[in-house]
């Protein structure tokens, strides 16, 4: 993606899937605003949801912009990619317009799919899933250093440990240390304790680590914390 906005030479349709929202949505706009005005409603659509009606879309897709490069729709979790789907819509992406650029963005997709097939013929398909852990290491330094801050990477790893994998929750995380820290110029371990709470599996093994060994008030306490987090019922 990153190379078809520098090139400024876009597909035609985009599918963007995964297990990861943040790399979905950061992908998703960057994209977006590449190609178009997000603001000029001439130009750009958004659907969301399952309830698309298709010969609408794809008499959209085939109108000329106004005053414009490019033609933006922008479509968000329409279950399009599971399933059947209108004929007239595979048809539009194997026989696109020119002027036009469809971007789908879905949590669910079935890569059999007729749909599926048809966009990575005609466009570019890009599955953006959780990262392994030495690249969200790679990630962390690199945003903490953009904010003129350094971190131990043993550090790196018991952020990673104590908050999840999740990046949405990873990059809010860092937001607050890095205002807690300030100008200190180097963030330490006892920074992410006073910060952040520990991730809800850790949570969830301390407290039956405290049922294992028959601490019932240790384990209740850990219980009222999950509660606080709105993480049980």
């Amino acid at each position: 993606i990153d190379q078809y906005i520098k090139s400024h030479r876009f597909k035609s349709s985009y599918l963007i899937s995964g297990d990861e929202g943040y790399l979905k949505r950061f992908y998703s706009d960057k994209l977006s605003k590449a190609i178009g005005n997000l603001d000029d409603s001439m130009n750009t659509a958004t659907y969301s949801g399952k309830d698309i009606d298709i010969p609408s879309l794809v008499d959209l897709a085939t109108t000329l912009p106004f005053l414009a490069e490019k033609r933006l729709i922008l479509i968000k979790e329409s279950g399009l990619f599971k399933g059947s789907v209108d004929d007239r819509l595979v048809d539009y992406i194997k026989a696109p317009s020119e002027d036009t650029v469809i971007i789908f963005v879905e949590n669910e997709i079935d890569k059999r799919s007729r749909l599926y097939k048809a966009v990575k013929d005609a466009g570019y398909c890009a599955e953006l899933n959780t990262p392994d852990e030495r690249t969200l290491k790679v990630w962390i330094k690199q945003y903490f250093k953009e904010n003129g801050l350094a971190i131990a990477d043993n550090d790196i790893l018991y952020f990673v440990e104590r908050v999840g994998s999740s990046m949405e929750l990873l990059r809010n995380e860092s937001d607050k240390i890095i205002a807690y820290v300030g100008d200190k110029g180097l963030i330490e371990r006892s920074d992410i304790d006073a910060i952040t709470n520990k991730a809800i599996t850790a949570q969830v093994f301390d407290m039956t680590d405290a049922i294992a060994a028959k601490n019932l008030k240790l384990a209740m306490d850990k219980y009222a914390d999950l509660i606080a987090m709105r993480k049980l019922p």
